[in-house]
């Protein structure tokens, strides 16, 4: 039996902030579940930070991260029946979905 959960992964806009990352959260589709990843946050004092939200709580985990040359920015959506069309607006254009 399926379990009905779709995941999502993109690169991230490079430039964004905490505040703009917790309204981005709070904007997303009610079919997104969670959403975690690693990106840098302008403004802030580290090169790459982990976050990680849940579904019905607008708080974002955020905390920084070691990172290398081999660290990429990347954010992955769980949730049910996620289309491309429905995150239109939430994904930068440039960006690479895959599901």
């Amino acid at each position: 039996m399926a379990h009905g959960f779709v995941s999502v992964q993109f690169e991230p806009s490079p430039d964004i902030t905490r505040a703009e990352l917790t309204t981005w959260w709070k904007s997303l589709p009610d079919s997104i579940l969670r959403a975690k990843g690693t990106l840098p946050l302008r403004g802030e004092k580290s090169a790459f930070y982990y976050f990680q939200a849940l579904a019905g709580n607008d708080d974002i985990h955020v905390e920084e991260m070691e990172s290398n040359q081999w660290t990429k920015p990347l954010v992955v959506l769980i949730g049910h029946g996620i289309t491309e069309e429905e995150l239109q607006g939430f994904i930068p254009r440039e960006s690479s979905v895959t599901k």
